[in-house]
């Protein structure tokens, strides 16, 4: 990318940390993390990049950014002569909540009704490998790379990081 253009070419980062009843969250690029309140979402990073500006300025829709002609080009990433600027952010979650942390080949080819109906399945393993391969045969052969994790806030989850008291530096997740 055209450093003369202040575009990169660079990595995006998006990582997400549970600490009790709050989720913590760091991303620099286009990867993108969703907070789903139920099967709405509630928050959603701004992407560092030439079509978020667009889109910031009213030039172009948030619906129109997957298919602008500059969708790739980023005003921050990892890689660079300089330090990125990351975003933060920060919520207090609770059960019925979902995080979704995923790369642009996979926003950029599922909407977000359709990911609101793989927070609905039962089975997050079986749902999140079908909608990254439907993300990737959409993207076709000359697609991004498709990425997603997928965490689903559940009662019991909930109660045990509340109550935790070994102060592990992992802790197990499954759906």
């Amino acid at each position: 990318m055209s450093e003369e253009s202040g575009t990169t070419g660079h990595s995006t980062l998006v990582a997400l940390l549970i600490c009790e009843d709050q989720a913590n969250w760091i991303h620099v690029g286009d990867s993108r993390l969703y907070h789903f309140k139920s099967p709405t979402i509630w928050q959603r990073t701004k992407d560092h990049t030439v079509v978020q500006a667009l889109v910031d300025a009213g030039q172009i829709t948030e619906e129109q950014m997957s298919s602008h002609p500059d969708q790739n080009k980023l005003l921050n990433g990892l890689g660079g002569k300089d330090a990125p600027e990351t975003t933060h952010g920060s919520a207090t979650i609770a059960p019925g909540h979902h995080f979704l942390l995923c790369s642009d080949g996979f926003w950029s080819s599922i909407t977000p009704i359709e990911m609101s109906y793989l927070l609905c399945a039962s089975n997050l393993s079986v749902a999140t490998k079908f909608w990254v391969n439907r993300a990737a045969r959409r993207a076709g052969k000359d697609g991004d790379n498709v990425s997603l994790a997928v965490l689903r806030v559940k009662e019991d989850l909930y109660k045990s990081t509340l109550s935790s008291e070994d102060n592990s530096s992992t802790l197990n997740l499954r759906s």
